[in-house]
């Protein structure tokens, strides 16, 4: 074979050969495209985020909801007695992940002013766009208790014993007694006190009252919360000072004039309301 042949075997050879490259590169891309082992294809998609709202209970306490809890139901009306100062709500979401407030806050508790109270359940769902809110109206009447609880003097006992529905009392005090407090403790705390005109706090003393020699009228008013009021009456009966009291005294007869003294011997009874003046001997 002369070189020129060889050559050209050697052409034709090459060219067949690029020939098959293409045709293999073409069908190795598709195997892979069918193959899915792309690394994407493993990862397994999140779930969507919950869009439930709704609770699963909701109750106050001390207190029967109308209508009785539904969680497709969303308002709510109710009512307490006069001295409920608060109540305590308990709300559970239907779903775990769901944000729940009430009245905005964390807080359980919630205080109560006479009148209609208005409490608001609020629920965001996990999706955190899904919202549901439930409302409470309670209702709680003005107190009209206008009692007293307590009634002192300071360092004073009064007479008779204090009891809530007695209203007038008396005490005495010594003549360097010029002034006294009086503490006075509402049986409501919404209740308020006053002292001869004066608004104290309940169960705290009042300032110093002046007394006067004789007796002294003390006013402590108690007005409720429906405004209803109750009028207890303290007279302070401030003593006159100590007075000396001179007793009739016979004097007894001496030998003579001369031999008896008036006034050489004196003693004071054990009240100290008698000064008894004695002669010599007596």
């Amino acid at each position: 074979m002369s070189k020129l042949d060889e050559i050209h075997n050697q052409s034709a050879t090459s060219a067949f050969t690029n020939s098959l490259k293409l045709p293999l590169l073409m069908l190795c891309f598709l195997i892979a495209s069918c193959s899915g082992s792309s690394s994407s294809d493993n990862v397994t998609p999140e779930p969507p985020l919950g869009n439930d709202a709704s609770l699963s209970s909701l109750s106050i306490s001390g207190a029967t909801l109308d209508p009785e809890f539904s969680s497709s139901v969303t308002e709510y009306t109710t009512s307490v007695a006069a001295g409920t100062t608060s109540v305590e709500v308990d709300a559970s979401t239907n779903d775990d992940n769901a944000n729940l407030t009430i009245n905005g806050g964390n807080s359980t508790n919630v205080v109560l002013a006479a009148g209609e109270n208005t409490i608001v359940v609020g629920v965001t769902a996990e999706d955190g766009t899904t919202t549901l809110t439930y409302t409470v109206v309670i209702t709680r009447p003005a107190s009209s208790n206008a009692n007293l609880r307590g009634l002192e003097l300071t360092n004073i006992a009064i007479v008779p014993s204090f009891r809530s529905d007695e209203t007038d009392y008396l005490a005495a005090v010594e003549f360097d007694t010029t002034n006294i407090e009086v503490i006075a403790t509402a049986e409501d705390a919404n209740a308020s006190v006053s002292v001869n005109g004066t608004a104290v706090s309940s169960g705290v003393a009042s300032d110093p009252i002046p007394l006067d020699q004789g007796a002294n009228t003390i006013t402590v008013n108690v007005t409720a919360e429906s405004t209803a009021t109750k009028t207890y009456t303290v007279v302070v009966n401030r003593l006159s000072p100590s007075s000396v009291t001179q007793t009739a005294y016979v004097k007894a007869s001496g030998a003579d004039e001369w031999t008896t003294y008036f006034g050489r011997s004196v003693a004071l009874s054990g009240d100290g309301a008698t000064l008894a003046v004695g002669a010599e001997g007596e």
